[in-house]
This record gives structure tokens, C-alpha cells and sequence, in this order.
């Protein structure tokens, strides 16, 4: 019997038929009460819907009208589907689209003007009214400070008369109230209190107006053209305000891009940014949104820290508004320069947009970058940064996002500090095989946790970032006891927890975790690299007395040593061959993984090994 059938035994098991006999029942169709709570259910939803919507409405109206009054400025215009996405200068931005009047009975409030100040209104069955409190005073949409009283008039002369008093300043005008709509008992409610209090709201006849699946709408269009943005209320009201748009950011970023950014970072698009010409250390580098992390293709999770990473901001063009980048991560992995790169914005609110070209992980690429922040004395306020992958070159083995794929990140703590700027030098980390690989691809020298080739170093578990004492189903980390409950890693529903990943995220993968950025363990494709006779030949022999596999390259004739350190399967280390886990996963198979198999004088890769069992990691590193 070989080491590998003593080490690992797949056994079959027979799982018995339970018959469920039920007898002298009749079967009670139900099916037509399900459909009525079904339907309660969706009308809820779409109830709710609406009400979420029509509150956001009422903010996004409020702020507009707070423009109009130059307490707010809008500072960012994006084109979304249908309308846009708006950005105020206090840091709000509402999606406003384009609605349709539904004939419903619902409620619509709209705004007037009336002595100088915009007032809250409401149409119900085609009447206009003010909306009033509960004392009868019409709403005001956003308060006015009263105006100063006149100076009194000179004495008459003669005897010098005392100089007349100045008037008393006029009264602070009312404070400005956002409405909040909801649905209580079936019925359309509203609050001027910020939802503390609510009074139902009324049709012609003083009757309650009932909540329905039709929507509320406000706003019955929005359009852009030559620096203003116009509203059109559903009663007809039109208000246009100014906001500009630097129309260059399209050439950088298609305005579908832009339209799902938005979604997670200000894009502030006025012509008159703030001066950007410093250096600034984006600490920590928080992951924000990576689209291929949702499909499983890639990226971060949200929340992941990254390698800190360091911009510079030259020669700023104040009359064009451009502006040169460099960008480099601290470690040195990463740099990119940008190319084509302005600056929209304003006041202290900018967005920077680049073409850049430089190179990640020894691959040339080209990206569009865009930055988003608040210019503050000795730093950034709420870096924001994204980035698009418009080409990339040759990446067999997708290492690399796609092109097309975008990624948003943010200093986490929300203020990026003033640096220095060292030039980057892309050292290497010391402890690397060179053996001239098609890909680049540099190979440790000795195993995770071993400090010489010859060493064993840890055992790990498939996804797991620490070695332990014992390995098991019954302690792995990602299932609930045993192969049929798998918590993550899954394709199939039989195993348990489906999410269709099949590639090792690089919070678990434990050759990133112990040694940063750049460093991860082997991909099946790598290790075909290796083993392919047109890079390395190899052999099996004894290097300071330790047993294993001698990888030498035909390119450079340099040498790999793997020992044969076995693996643990419980409590007990297994010796006599070295198999050494990939970082895929076996997606028709999921309880098990793909592996480096190295016994009775045969090299071969494998896919059928429990994920639990506690194997070497070969780390590799991509400059």
C-alpha cells in the first residue's frame, strides 16, 4: 500500500431510503390563500418602495431649493439612466429621475414661491394647496434670514440733534422644514417633525387618501444642456439651476461607467476645482466595491485593507484645469503615471480623471483612474479612487482583473495626510528562484513557516491562513463538521452553501496573509509551468540528508528544491511523498482541491484531496 491510499482513503457510504407512509389524509389545497398573501406581500413591498422614494425626493428637492437660495452649490452632474445623479456641496447626492403623472390618487408635493421664500405644496385629485402645519401656516421649503432694519433719519438742524438710531435687525426668518411621507393604516401620513409626529393627509372631501400601488412622483423630468439642470415638478413647476459639467471626463470614462461608480464615490464635475500639486499617503487603503469580487471573478471584499499607496499631484494648469499624477504603493509593486489627466470640480471639491499606463505584477496595463476629494489644509478629506481596466497585456492566467472591470477603494480613516514622495524602487523581497518562467513568475525558496528548502515548514488547510494541531472535517474552517455542510467555496448545493468561488479569496490565502502583497500560493497553471519539460526538467534526490524533488530550469539552470514533507490527516503526519495545495478548487468536486503530487518517482497534478487535510504551501511571487 503507498503512502498516498494510507493518507487518504475515499470511502463509500450507503445512504438508507426513509419511506414517509401517510395515510387517511386528504390533502387541503391552500394554494389560493398563499396567492393572497403573496399578493399583500408584493403590494407592500411596492408601497414601501414608493414611500422610500418619495422621501428621497423631498430631500433632493429641499437641497435644490437650498441652491436657489446660495445655501448649497451642486457640485457634481453624472448621467444615470433616466435622469441623474446629483451632488450638493454639504457632501448629500440624490438619484433624480424622470417620472410619469399615473393619473393616481396619490399625493404629489411640489414648491411655490410666495414673498421671496419657496413654500411646500400639495396636489391631490388636481388641486393645488399650500401645505400647512397644524396651525395653518403655509411650510417654508428652506429658511431666510430677516433683513436688517432701516437707520433712523438725521435730527433736524439747528441745534445739533442727536443722530437717529439705527432700526432693530429684522427677525430670523422661519427655519425651513423637509416633509416626510409614510403610510399608517393604509393611509398616506405626513410629518413635519422628522418623523416624530403624523397627521394623515387629505383629499377635497377631508377623507384620508388611501395608499395604493401607485407611486407618488415628483419630479416629471430632469434635463442638462449649457450649464443648467431643470427640474419639472409634476405640477408643472420649473426650476432651473445652474451646474456645470466638464464634459471631458466622458472621454476617460464612458458615462455607463460613471453611472455605476457613482453609486459609491462623489463625482464632482464643476469647472472651477481647487489648485492640486502635493503628495499625499492613502493610509489605511480600505476596499470599497470591486465588481468582479461580486460576480467571483476576482478583487476584494468590501472592507479589505491593501497595500497603503501614495499620489502625486504636478503642474497644475490652472486655465485648463490638468494636472499630472503619479501613483506607486508603498511596497513598490505598483506604479502608474497618468496621461491626459484633468481636474473638475469646485471650491475645495475635486474629481481627478486620468489615462494611465504602467504595469502590476509584471503585466503592462492601461487603466482610467479617477479621484475624489475634499482639498483641506495639509491633507485630503475622503479620498475616494477608482479605477477601470481599459487594457491590459498578455495574463494567461487571468492574475489580473478584466478589461472593462471597475474597482472603487478609500482611505479609510477619511483623511489622506501631506507625504513626501520617494522615488519607487521595485526592490524585490529576498528568499526568491528565478528559473525564467514564460510568466515572470518567481518561485520561495523554502516552504510557508520554513526558513531552508530542505525544511518542512506548516501544514495548512485548504483556505485556512494558521496551522493547527489536528485536521478534520470535524475543525475545518469552512463547513459546519463535515463535506455536505461547506460554508464557503461551493458549487454545488448538495455540499452546502453555494457562492461558486473556486479560486482562494487573498484574505484566505495563506501565503498573502503571512507575507503581503505579491505573494500567494501557486495557481494549477503555475504549477504546470513548473512541471512542463520545456521550462524545468526535474528529479527526485536527497539534499542535506532531506528527501524530495529537484526542479532545474533549461532557461538559466537554476534550481528548486520541494521536499517530500507529506501531510497530517488528523493528528498524524503522513511522510514519504510531498504534496503541495493550489489555490483552486475542484468546482465538480467541491470538498476537495487541486494539489501538487509528488510520489513514487512520478510528478502530476491532482484534483481529488480533501480540503480539511493539512498540506505544504510552495509560496510564489509576481513582480
Amino acid at each position: 500500500m503507498t503512502a498516498r491510499t494510507t493518507f487518504f482513503k475515499v470511502a463509500g457510504m450507503i445512504l438508507p431510503t426513509v419511506s414517509l407512509l401517510v395515510a387517511g389524509c386528504t390533502k387541503f389545497d391552500d394554494s389560493a390563500i398563499w396567492d393572497k398573501l403573496n399578493e399583500l406581500d408584493d403590494r407592500l413591498t411596492i408601497v414601501e418602495a414608493a414611500v422610500d422614494k418619495a422621501n428621497t425626493d423631498l430631500n433632493s428637492l429641499s437641497a435644490i431649493v437650498n441652491v436657489l437660495n446660495n445655501q448649497l452649490s451642486i457640485t457634481g452632474v453624472v448621467p444615470i439612466e433616466g435622469g441623474f445623479y446629483i451632488a450638493f456641496s454639504d457632501g448629500s447626492n440624490y438619484k433624480i429621475t424622470s417620472g410619469s403623472s399615473s393619473g393616481s390618487s396619490a399625493p404629489v408635493i411640489g414648491i411655490a414661491e410666495s414673498g421671496g421664500i419657496y413654500y411646500w405644496t400639495l396636489t391631490v385629485d388636481g388641486n393645488t394647496t399650500w401645505l400647512t402645519d397644524d396651525s395653518g401656516n403655509k411650510v417654508p421649503v428652506s429658511g431666510k434670514d430677516g433683513k436688517d432694519g432701516k437707520d433712523g433719519t438725521n435730527g433736524k438742524d439747528g441745534k445739533d440733534g442727536k443722530d437717529g438710531t439705527n432700526g432693530k435687525d429684522g427677525k430670523d426668518g422661519t427655519d425651513g422644514v423637509t416633509p416626510k411621507l409614510s403610510v399608517q393604516s393604509g393611509y398616506w401620513v405626513i410629518s413635519y417633525d422628522g418623523g416624530a409626529t403624523y397627521t394623515y393627509i387629505l383629499d377635497g372631501n377631508g377623507s384620508p387618501i388611501k395608499a395604493g400601488c401607485d407611486c407618488t412622483q415628483f419630479f416629471r423630468s430632469v434635463t442638462y444642456g449649457n450649464g443648467i439642470l431643470t427640474f419639472v415638478l409634476m405640477d408643472g413647476t420649473v426650476i432651473p439651476v445652474e451646474a456645470y459639467r466638464d464634459e471631458r471626463l466622458d472621454d476617460v470614462v464612458p458615462e455607463e461607467i460613471q453611472a455605476h461608480i457613482v453609486e459609491y464615490m462623489p463625482l464632482y464635475t464643476g469647472v472651477d476645482p481647487p489648485k492640486l500639486d502635493l503628495s499625499y499617503l492613502i493610509h489605511p487603503y480600505e476596499t470599497v466595491y470591486c465588481e468582479d469580487y461580486e460576480t467571483n471573478q476576482g478583487g476584494f471584499a468590501p472592507g479589505r485593507i491593501i497595500s497603503d499607496y501614495k499620489v502625486r499631484f504636478s503642474n497644475f494648469d490652472m486655465k485648463d484645469n490638468t494636472v499630472d499624477l503619479e501613483e506607486a504603493s508603498v511596497s513598490g509593486t505598483d506604479y502608474n503615471i497618468g496621461e491626459g489627466a484633468f481636474v473638475s470640480g469646485s471650491g475645495n471639491y475635486f474629481t481627478a480623471f486620468f489615462n494611465t499606463v504602467g504595469a502590476s505584477g509584471g503585466i503592462s496595463t492601461k487603466t482610467a483612474v479617477v479621484i475624489s476629494g475634499i482639498a483641506i489644509e495639509g491633507g485630503i478629506k475622503n479620498f475616494n479612487y477608482a479605477f477601470v481596466m481599459v487594457e491590459k497585456g498578455d495574463d494567461p492566467e487571468g492574475k489580473l482583473m478584466k478589461e472593462g472591470v471597475y474597482r472603487i477603494f478609500k482611505d479609510g480613516d477619511g483623511y489622506s495626510e501631506l507625504t513626501d514622495w520617494d522615488e519607487v524602487s521595485a526592490t524585490l523581497p529576498s528568499g526568491l528562484v528565478d528559473l525564467g518562467l514564460p510568466s515572470g513568475l518567481l518561485w520561495a525558496e523554502c516552504n510557508l513557516g520554513a526558513s531552508s528548502s530542505e525544511e518542512y515548514g506548516n501544514y495548512y488547510a485548504w483556505g485556512e491562513t494558521s496551522p493547527k494541531s489536528s485536521y478534520s472535517w470535524s475543525n475545518y474552517k469552512w463547513c459546519n463538521g463535515s463535506e455536505t455542510s461547506l460554508t464557503k467555496y461551493n458549487t454545488l448545493s448538495a455540499n452546502g452553501t453555494v457562492d461558486n468561488k473556486t479560486v482562494l479569496d487573498p484574505e484566505d490565502d495563506a501565503a498573502t496573509v503571512a507575507l503581503g502583497d505579491g505573494w500567494y500560493t501557486p495557481t494549477y497553471a503555475d504549477f504546470s509551468e513548473l512541471c512542463n519539460t520545456s521550462n524545468c526538467t526535474w528529479s527526485f534526490t536527497t539534499q542535506k540528508g532531506v528527501s524530495g524533488c529537484l526542479f532545474t530550469s533549461v532557461n538559466n539552470g537554476n534550481t528548486l528544491f520541494l521536499p517530500l514533507a507529506g501531510g497530517y490527516q488528523a493528528t498524524t503526519l503522513f511522510t514519504g511523498f510531498g504534496y503541495y495545495w493550489t489555490s483552486v478548487m475542484s468546482s465538480s468536486q467541491p470538498q476537495y482541491a487541486a494539489f501538487l503530487d509528488m510520489e513514487d518517482s512520478e510528478v502530476d497534478l491532482g484534483y481529488v484531496i480533501p480540503r480539511y487535510l493539512g498540506l505544504s504551501i510552495r509560496p510564489v511571487y509576481l513582480p
